[in-house]
């Protein structure tokens, strides 16, 4: 941590039912006090480079124009939420998710599906980038 700085701060709120938090670099396994999430941002490392293209071809649910993003928005139907994939290796997930295990599991989920197809994959740096909850 930073010193006396909470682990997570407030960005927004909408209203008086909806906060939005923005966490310090904390696993998944530090940030406890939120009881019931609606958002759970988590981001990893995948430890190898993946070639956008060829995953495009291969999976479904996908979009990818590098000319709009540089990354591949990948929407599985089982898993759920969006996962950002990059050229250099960095996987985010976002999307309704109850809790912070449930962000993490689907993390996992979509990291497991690269290394199926073929890619080296060692999911590490877990993290919670931001976390949305009811203030009620």
């Amino acid at each position: 941590m930073y010193g006396n700085e909470p682990p997570c701060e407030v960005l927004y709120c909408y209203g008086i039912h909806h906060v939005s938090f923005r966490c310090y670099a904390m696993s998944v396994n530090d940030v406890k006090w939120i009881s019931h999430a609606l958002n759970v941002v988590c981001d990893a490392d995948l430890g190898c480079y993946v070639d956008l293209v060829e995953l495009a071809g291969r999976i479904a649910n996908v979009r990818y124009d590098p000319r709009v993003f540089s990354g591949l928005v990948w929407q599985h139907i089982n898993i759920g939420g969006n996962c950002l994939v990059f050229a250099s290796g960095k996987i985010n997930c976002n999307g309704r998710a109850s809790s912070f295990d449930e962000g993490r599991r689907r993390l996992r989920r979509y990291a497991r599906m690269l290394q199926r197809l073929g890619w080296n994959v060692t999911l590490t740096n877990a993290r919670v980038v931001t976390a949305s909850a009811p203030t009620h």
